[in-house]
């Protein structure tokens, strides 16, 4: 599995004065002191006799592999919650407009930011790396972004959950309280602070201690309260089936009855797979950091180099698979895509006949 992950991967990298062993942000440290070592009589016969890599050329060749990865990452993110976007601005069904659905769009708009801008900053590193070129810029370019847009995300997808649990448990309460304004405000609140947050390290905190919370507040934050509210909404779910049950005394009841528990069936699924992508795409990069974190005699080992760039663009996958979890898989969100297909052609090919008939009547004005 290469799922990568460089939702802090990538930002945790460069901070460091030292080397960081693993991470795109380490090799840049790399560039002005590596040179091939001179060759004498005997090591040139050693090398044509068998060659073994050095660790540079072992990071670079990693490098490589995690760039080839971040562009079909990217390429995906793009494409995916780019047609999201714009179906949901289109809107041509005119069911894009709850507030639950403004969280989907911010989400989408998260997931695009990163795979537009983001992914194609590491792509440019990491390529660069591998061609032995130092593209610092990029890095620290990419790195402060992806700690504004891959949080943002993350943070988000919570929301999501939390408001979908609200709509269930007290869904009279809820309509009267979760109004598009609110939901707005929401939104903004996020921006604000995902923005705040990157900038934590520019106002004096120290490195480690950045890594640390961005760490245990958006990765574990988010993987506790995920869980949580997943059991909540399925124990929810069980409590509002056996209800239903024993209210349902005719057979109309009991069709409306059945569609509801089907419909909370669709929402407990979505939300696993929701929690399983989570896992999955954050758990890498949890390990990963503790193990840098923690383990000092490990930062130059090429197993956790390996380990870095294997997971470097995990949470990025996450940012590609989202619109597919959220949109695509549901009804709603495809007929809506094609109606605005089917609209964009029906307005081409009035255009194409209004410009024929156009062309007609100019011919027969000339001809009189």
């Amino acid at each position: 599995m290469i799922l990568y992950n460089s939702i802090v991967w990538s930002f945790i990298y460069h901070h460091h004065g030292r080397s960081l062993i693993g991470s795109n942000h380490s090799f840049s440290s790399h560039f002005s002191v590596y040179k091939k070592p001179a060759a004498t009589k005997m090591s040139s016969t050693i090398e044509n006799d068998t060659h073994v890599p050095s660790q540079h050329e072992s990071e670079a060749t990693l490098s490589l592999l995690s760039a080839i990865s971040l562009l079909i990452i990217s390429v995906i993110t793009v494409v995916g919650n780019g047609i999201l976007c714009v179906a949901m601005y289109k809107d041509p069904l005119k069911c894009f407009r709850s507030s639950p659905m403004l969280f989907v769009a911010n989400l989408a708009v998260a997931d695009f930011l990163t795979g537009f801008i983001v992914d194609p900053l590491y792509i440019a590193y990491n390529f660069g790396y591998y061609q032995a070129r130092d593209y610092q810029t990029a890095l620290t370019a990419g790195d402060h972004a992806s700690y504004i847009t891959v949080n943002l995300s993350l943070c988000t997808v919570v929301v999501l959950v939390v408001d979908r649990f609200l709509a269930l448990n007290t869904p009279i309460r809820y309509r009267n309280v979760m109004t598009r304004r609110v939901a707005g405000g929401t939104i903004a609140v996020l921006w604000v602070y995902s923005v705040l947050f990157s900038f934590l390290r520019n106002i004096g905190v120290p490195e480690n201690t950045y890594y640390l919370l961005d760490l245990h507040i958006h990765v574990t934050g988010s993987l506790v309260t995920l869980t949580v509210f997943l059991v909540l909404i399925y124990r929810r779910s069980v409590v509002a089936r056996n209800q239903r049950v024993d209210l349902a005394d005719s057979t109309s009841r009991f069709d409306e009855q059945r569609k509801q528990m089907i419909g909370d069936a669709k929402i407990i699924r979505t939300f696993l797979i929701i929690l399983a992508a989570c896992y999955l795409c954050l758990l890498p990069y949890y390990i990963y950091m503790h193990v840098y974190l923690f383990c000092a005699t490990c930062q130059t080992n090429i197993v956790l180099t390996a380990m870095s760039k294997i997971s470097e663009p995990v949470v990025y996958l996450n940012c590609a698979v989202n619109p597919f979890i959220y949109a695509w898989r549901h009804k709603m969100f495809r007929n809506s895509l094609r109606a605005v297909v089917m609209k964009q052609n029906t307005v081409n090919q009035e255009v194409i006949i209004s410009q024929r008939t156009g062309t007609s009547q100019l011919c027969e004005m000339q001809n009189t």
